[in-house]
């Protein structure tokens, strides 16, 4: 009404819902929360005494929960590892909390650096997005000193250079941006880290007063010899369960609504409702009173949704094999159709039957041909299936077979994220 805009967010925030949004498909809910905690962890109005997020993400089997963990972790540190990650079941008796807060003295595993230390959460993801960070620069680099060479070929036969010379500043303005970038990363910018505890459910009430304590003070006491006070007022701490998800499986099949490839907002409210009420009976109220907001249940992909699954796992292996062998792989429509169809096969396994079809029809379908020297870099390679046979071929254009020819590939793209064996990049860390 007084024209103050207030749906506006941190550009860092837009980053990072821009960066789910394009990866975690039909799973909104948990995108907007995680975005809009961070969004408030970046303004004057954040509570000090509490981490940026903790929530609980129920639902079925395939639905992405550990993966939208391990997306959140990628963002922060470039890996998908680059989080820790603990294991409900391996925490179900009391005494073994010990191994994340450190044993008193004299007890076994007082030498022992127990999990949960600052060093252990900051070094990892600040080494990887600086490893990330130097890889583009070096690339970038190259990029610039090639192109540099061929102006400076086509300057002595008086060739028009406008093309080239804009290209070159612009490479010149990306490695001034990753300076940047890396500057950032040792100077006033925080360090987030991530935080998964798989089936949180299965473990024992020790760990659930500790997040009891993490969630409410924002911090936690390390013991042993390497005594300290934990702060995880930078963390996302994501739970992850599979509660009630035989309830939401029964309710697909016999309930008065369906979920899964069609479920609506009357399914979303029931599904929160069930997950909700078997939660309450579980976990004590004054710790789901402090994740009841966070808590968010994932819904089975539609057909729609497990179509835009299916691409992004093609297009990780394309994304791979450029990357890693300069080969252009290109599956036609009917391979594609057909990969959907046996992933649909059982909807109740959610987005993970994607990634195993993809697996078993593509990945190692062509472990062959590459292993045996058939398909070679820089190889322009068809992949198709006979509709009489249901056979799988790769097909190679031998008039494109190079990646000079790929014109449909920017350079840019070709060289971004190339990685590159860890041991050619020098040791700028240090022994920390």
């Amino acid at each position: 009404m007084v024209n103050i805009r207030t749906d506006k967010i941190h550009p860092r925030a837009l980053e990072l819902k821009k960066f789910l949004s394009e990866r975690l498909v039909g799973q909104q809910r948990a995108i907007e929360r995680i975005t809009s905690s961070f969004n408030l962890s970046l303004s004057p109005l954040k509570d000090p005494q509490t981490p940026i997020f903790v929530g609980l993400f129920l639902g079925g089997t395939g639905t992405g929960k550990t993966y939208t963990a391990e997306l959140v972790a990628e963002f922060f540190s470039g890996k998908k590892e680059g989080m820790t990650k603990i294991m409900g079941p391996d925490f179900s008796e009391d005494h073994l909390i010990t191994s994340l807060t450190g044993s008193s003295h004299s007890y076994v595993g007082y030498d022992d650096p127990p999990i949960l230390t600052q060093d252990n959460i900051n070094s990892y993801v600040k080494k990887n997005r600086m490893i990330v960070a130097y890889k583009k620069n070096s690339r970038i680099r190259e990029l610039i000193k090639e192109t540099s060479k061929v102006a400076n070929t086509l300057r002595t036969k008086d060739e028009k250079l406008t093309e080239w010379d804009e290209l070159l500043e612009h490479y010149k303005n990306l490695s001034s941006s990753l300076e940047i970038q890396m500057n950032l990363m040792f100077g006033n910018e925080p360090i987030y880290s991530v935080i998964l505890i798989d089936e949180f459910e299965k473990s024992s009430h020790a760990l659930w007063n500790l997040l009891l304590e993490i969630s409410s003070k924002g911090q936690t006491a390390i013991k042993g010899r390497y005594a300290e006070i934990v702060s995880f007022r930078n963390s996302f701490i994501f739970l992850t369960s599979n509660l009630a998800s035989d309830k939401l499986a029964s309710l697909a099949k016999n309930g008065p609504t369906s979920i899964g490839f069609r479920t609506n907002q009357a399914d979303k409210n029931i599904n929160w409702h069930v997950a909700v009420d078997k939660l309450r009976k579980v976990i004590p109220p004054e710790l789901f009173n402090r994740i009841e907001e966070n808590t968010i249940v994932f819904k089975q992909p539609s057909a729609d949704e497990l179509k835009a699954i299916l691409d992004l796992e093609f297009k990780e292996i394309t994304d791979f094999l450029w990357k890693k062998q300069r080969i252009f792989l290109k599956a036609s429509n009917d391979l594609l159709e057909f990969i959907f169809k046996k992933s649909s096969d059982h909807p109740e396994f959610g987005g993970r039957q994607a990634r195993k079809r993809i697996k078993k029809y593509i990945r190692e379908k062509l472990a062959g041909p590459l292993n045996n020297g058939e398909i070679n870099r820089g190889d322009v390679v068809f992949a198709d299936i006979n509709k009489k046979t249901g056979a799988i071929f790769f097909q190679k254009d031998i008039s494109k077979s190079s990646i000079k020819e790929v014109s449909s590939i920017e350079i840019e793209e070709a060289f971004s994220d190339s990685e590159e064996d860890e041991e050619t990049i020098p040791d700028i860390f240090g022994d920390d």
